[in-house]
């Protein structure tokens, strides 16, 4: 093997054992160090030198795979580091359940409690260590996140409700009450369907029977036969996905057995239709404008009715999934103030 061959060589091992100490949060200032000193070194560095280095990293590489059951060659850890990190320091996450398939057979042998962490976890990794700490692991749940977005529009909804309704008016005070109760019904609505959209796709992923196509179908939002998207109405999803994931013959939830379901469909829905579709057009049967109608009758009341039975439904629905739902440990009920606790936010 000549000097350029073996120059590429220990370059893709290096490149591999980045790639790999990243993924497996092993990436210290240290190791960060060497590896950036091995990178400027072996332009200069003698046939011999090289050989050591290409046999040291080697054994490093092979250590730190054999932990994790790296599924990835050198070839390709060189290539997902720079599909992943852009060759510098570009901070990115990675699902859970693409972690398990492609990446790692013992990803746990790291990360104590793996297997209960839900499929469709992301993952973050931080190639320059500006955001995460050697070591320090989190997972980001779209989910959590909409909760979290939900929680922070009501508190400054009501912490602006008071102050909004009485003279003398500041308009900037009033339209930001506005814009927190729009936000605050929408989120929830966001954060409802992103838990049901979650616990779906976890079940296709882990399910050991085989579904039918209809309901693969119906729980992905695809349509089989035309080979595309096909989207499911929220109220669909809410009766369906629980039904499917427990093999029940009818929905276990709807509007006439679970109160907070009704409330979502039958009362927060035409709020929140009327502003996500708003249109000044008159409705054709009653003359009048009524997405216009729909969008003005949002009320901190109704917000509350809203906010409140997002929680309480997705408590339901996680109960009845049993070990088909998901750690439910980051939602919280408002306290005793009427505001979600501060911890809602850490």
């Amino acid at each position: 093997m000549g000097r350029k061959e073996l120059l590429a060589e220990v370059e893709e091992l290096a490149t591999a054992v980045y790639a790999l100490l990243v993924l497996t949060f092993q990436l210290d200032k240290a190791k960060r160090q060497d590896l950036v000193s091995i990178f400027r070194s072996l332009d200069v560095a003698t046939t011999m030198q090289l050989r050591v280095s290409r046999e040291t990293i080697s054994k490093n590489l092979r250590t730190l795979s054999k932990l994790v059951g790296c599924k990835l060659d050198r070839t390709d850890l060189a290539r997902t580091y720079q599909d992943l990190f852009g060759g510098g320091f570009r901070f990115t996450h990675i699902p859970k359940w693409r972690l398990d398939a492609a990446y790692f057979d013992r990803f746990g042998e790291i990360w104590p409690g793996w297997e209960n962490l839900p499929a469709h976890a992301l993952i973050p990794f931080d190639p320059s260590g500006a955001y995460l700490g050697p070591g320090e692991r989190q997972y980001y749940l779209p989910e959590a996140a909409l909760f979290e977005d939900m929680c922070f529009a009501y508190n400054n909804s009501l912490a602006q409700k008071d102050r909004a309704g009485r003279p003398p008016y500041d308009k900037k005070i009033v339209k930001a009450h506005s814009f927190f109760m729009r936000a605050a019904l929408l989120s929830a609505f966001y954060f409802v369907e992103a838990y049901l959209n979650g616990v779906a796709f976890d079940f296709v992923l882990k399910s050991r029977n085989p579904l039918g196509q209809e309901a693969l179908d119906r729980l992905l939002e695809w349509d089989s036969k035309k080979k595309r998207q096909r989207w499911v109405k929220l109220r669909d999803k809410a009766l369906q996905y629980p039904k499917i994931i427990l093999g029940q013959k009818d929905p276990p939830l709807h509007e006439a057995n679970c109160s907070e379901l009704a409330t979502l469909i039958e009362r927060g829905r035409e709020v929140r239709d009327a502003i996500v579709h708003q249109s000044p057009k008159p409705d054709f049967e009653t003359r009048r404008p009524e997405k216009v109608r729909g969008m003005m009758q949002i009320s901190q009341e109704l917000v509350t009715e809203v906010v409140d039975a997002s929680i309480g439904f997705v408590r339901k629905v996680n109960a009845l999934l049993a070990v088909h739902g998901e750690d439910l440990s980051w939602l919280c009920d408002r306290e005793t103030t009427g505001l979600f606790p501060d911890k809602v936010f850490d």
